[in-house]
């Protein structure tokens, strides 16, 4: 079971984002400071930079989304001010690393655990090793919203000052009904031709979102929720995964699923984009979640470097469910 949070050092809000927005101006970061983030990084994290005028700029990550700690060093300017680490799929990084390369460089560390929550290491929760960490609870159950802020060693900003996230008749829809039965939803789609856009990186883009609390029904399902009945679920759900991959000749982005870990997703790679495509049709044709993570910013997808090459092959099945039988 995850360690219990001390109340004092978190708030909750709609969305991760927002979440790191506020995150953000605890540490007192102003326009024209720098933040570095791995190169495969979904948009929306881009959002509350812009809001609070950071400059950005990305590091790059190896296949096992671990950094190229050299090319790490090479981005730091002297306008960098913090080093935001991802626990991709919920699989902890090196944070004894990080931390250090972050103290060597007198830099704020920002621990996304949204792909994790609930995790450990160490018996420690995951999103409590940096200056900041946020969270997505939501990502696991069935609400609507719900994103959670840690702030190290002091009070975290009530988010009570916001307004509740909105629940409009199709976000009420989703919470009681779509998130619960993702495959009956998928089906729904299939005989309308709603298919996904599988091969575009761009095609699950979210328009930016303005600042919300959580909305009151949500957090009484993420509080009263059993995270370590959610957690045993999603690690069974991802060896099962793991097991019927073994033999589609896709290449697992880490060898081993960390034995404290909540794992958001089994991701693999396969040999191209077109293999991958290939696969997201049988699971939408099957019932099954997988799809193309994430919708990369805009600057990565011009530069078509090494990330891009990556989100070709990448491909995540979902740890909300085992996998269909065949």
């Amino acid at each position: 079971m995850g360690t219990a949070l001390a109340r004092n050092t978190i708030s909750y809000y709609s969305h991760a984002r927002t979440a790191l927005l506020h995150g953000l101006q605890s540490l007192g970061l102003r326009p024209g400071d720098g933040l570095l983030l791995p190169d495969t990084i979904c948009d929306v994290v881009l959002n509350p930079l812009s809001r609070l005028g950071v400059e950005y700029g990305f590091y790059p990550l190896r296949e096992d989304f671990s950094p190229d700690w050299a090319g790490l060093e090479a981005c730091v300017t002297p306008q960098t001010r913090a080093v935001l680490m991802v626990h991709f799929f919920g699989q902890p990084q090196d944070i004894d690393r990080f931390q250090g390369f972050c103290r060597a460089k007198d830099l704020f560390l920002i621990e996304d655990n949204a792909h994790g929550h609930r995790g450990t290491l160490g018996g420690r929760e995951l999103g409590t090793f940096g200056d900041v960490g946020i969270s997505s609870p939501r990502k696991f159950v069935h609400t609507a919203c719900g994103g959670l802020l840690w702030l190290r060693g002091e009070p975290a900003p009530p988010a009570s000052d916001l307004v509740p996230y909105p629940l409009s008749l199709r976000r009420y829809f989703q919470q009681k009904f779509s998130l619960r039965y993702p495959g009956l939803i998928a089906a729904a789609k299939r005989r309308v031709g709603l298919r996904p856009g599988f091969e575009d990186p761009r095609a699950s883009r979210e328009s930016p979102i303005e600042s919300y609390a959580v909305d009151t029904e949500s957090i009484q399902v993420l509080e009263s929720a059993d995270w370590a009945a959610i957690r045993t679920a999603r690690r069974e759900s991802y060896a099962a995964w793991e097991g019927l991959v073994s033999r589609w000749n896709l290449v697992p982005v880490h060898p081993s699923l960390h034995p404290e870990a909540n794992p958001w997703c089994f991701a693999a790679y396969a040999e191209n984009r077109q293999e991958a495509t290939r696969i997201c049709e049988w699971g939408w044709k099957a019932g099954a979640v997988v799809y193309r993570w994430p919708a990369l910013p805009e600057e990565i997808l011009v530069e078509a470097g090494a990330a891009v090459g990556r989100w070709d092959r990448l491909l995540c099945f979902s740890t909300a469910s085992p996998p269909p039988a065949l």
